[in-house]
């Protein structure tokens, strides 16, 4: 049972006149969920520890980026694959250039570019995505349907215009990424100590806080990747659901549907109340939910004048079959892992531990774990977050699924206090700061960490 207190009255700023002998005592939640009153739970917490472990942990990613990129760079040549990799001037041109000499482009027909010039020294926080993200900031978005080759439509829009409106006070792109990045992972970290410690104590908040930021996902929230504004603004949804008003985190969760399109599954968390006394603003707050996707849409229709470009153009980025059967699922899962153990023990690179088969479903897999715990907080929150982490495989497969996962706040709110008193903390703890340090390290040499 989670230690939590009443939402509604903790946000007045004043715990219950009554908290000393309903402590430990069940109190009715929305949804129908159940909890205990913490004893002694912090109202106001100080916000230092959040911002002291979050400047720890974003060195410390930041500098096993710097050591992989100085010790162990990528071994090969991205052109070995993408003959015409190379810096990017015009997106435009590169799609011209590819529909003209598809075959010059090899078989990955990507935006295979470094970030050049004065800016140089940054190249090791910039990998993967964060390249797609700044070309939306730089060009726009730039998409030809016909076109088998990966596009920039695909990043969905309130990360790079955020991005845009501070370079209209000047400042480089490359830099607004990382500021507005690393900004969102702070006021995430600062939102869910404090949510977590108002609900359950200081003990649950520090757990919560720290699996959060040492996740091995979490590396995400220091480079120009959106995920930790999808965190941030997934989380504002949920703390605004579980005070029972659905019209704002109906607004909250078209922002994160803004973001990524995993934001969309938020829009499941108003499914439960529809059948309750509050089902008026809970379809008010569904129909908001899935705002920013219907913008985007349309404003891609508007663009092109195809209203489906982005399920036309998302097909080039499909790399691996997928599927939402449990057991063809978990025999990929258990063949990756073996591929990876025979890869090391052939004295095999041990990149090939990390792998979208082997790490990411791991992570999955221990924050289903956690969802009965998280159905302590609602069935709202719990239909949302479980949709949230079972999306991205109908789309992806395993890829990139701990990013996902790590987006996923009812899970770490739940994490916080299932974990705090549990025999396993530490070495959950411990496991993900090993693997948080190595994926960083990986990320930083240029290897497929996404």
């Amino acid at each position: 049972m989670v230690g939590v207190s009443t939402v509604d009255e903790l946000h007045q700023g004043t715990c219950p006149a009554t908290q000393d002998a309903a402590c430990g005592q069940d109190v009715p939640l929305a949804g129908g969920a159940t909890a205990v009153v913490a004893c002694g739970a912090a109202v106001n917490p100080s916000l230092a520890e959040p911002a002291v472990a979050w400047l720890i942990t974003r060195i410390a990613c930041i500098l096993a980026m710097y050591a992989g990129a100085m010790l162990w760079p990528i071994t090969y040549d991205l052109r070995a694959e993408n003959p015409r990799a190379g810096f990017v001037v015009s997106l435009p041109q590169f799609y011209a250039e590819y529909a003209q000499h598809q075959s010059e482009f090899g078989k990955k027909p990507m935006l295979g570019v470094r970030v050049g010039g004065a800016w140089r020294w940054l190249d090791p926080l910039v990998r993967w995505d964060a390249l797609w993200y700044l070309s939306v900031v730089e060009a726009g978005y730039v998409a030809d349907a016909s076109l088998p080759v990966q596009q920039n439509i695909c990043f969905f829009p309130l990360y790079p215009l955020l991005i845009r409106l501070l370079c209209q006070a000047g400042v480089n792109p490359l830099l607004g990424a990382l500021l507005i990045a690393n900004l969102a992972t702070l006021a995430t970290a600062c939102l869910l100590y404090r949510v977590v410690a108002r609900r359950a104590g200081l003990p649950a908040a520090r757990w919560s806080l720290a699996l959060w930021l040492v996740f091995p996902s979490a590396l995400f929230g220091c480079v120009p990747y959106a995920d930790s504004l999808l965190s941030l603004v997934g989380l504002l949804s949920t703390a605004r659901l579980l005070e029972n008003r659905c019209l704002a985190a109906g607004a909250w969760a078209g922002l994160a549907s803004a973001v990524r399109p995993s934001g969309l599954a938020l829009a499941a968390s108003f499914v439960p109340a529809v059948f309750s006394r509050r089902w008026l603003s809970a379809i008010g707050g569904g129909i908001l939910a899935i705002g920013g996707v219907v913008a985007f849409f349309g404003y891609l229709g508007w663009m092109s004048g195809d209203p489906w470009l982005y399920p036309h153009v998302i097909r080039s980025w499909r790399t691996e079959g997928t599927t939402l059967n449990p057991l063809a699922w978990a025999a990929s899962v258990i063949l990756g892992l073996a591929q990876a153990a025979a890869l090391v023990l052939r004295g095999g690179s041990p990149l090939q531990v990390y792998s979208g088969r082997v790490t990411d479903p791991l992570l999955l897999v221990w924050a289903l774990a956690l969802l009965p715990a998280v159905r302590r907080l609602g069935w709202g929150v719990l239909f949302g977050a479980l949709v949230m982490l079972l999306l991205p495989i109908s789309a992806s497969g395993t890829i990139s699924i701990g990013r996902y996962v790590w987006a996923v706040m009812p899970v770490f709110i739940a994490a916080g206090s299932s974990l705090a008193q549990s025999r396993w903390r530490w070495p959950t703890l411990l496991a993900f700061s090993v693997g948080l340090v190595w994926l960083s390290f990986l990320y930083g040499g240029g290897w497929e960490v996404i």
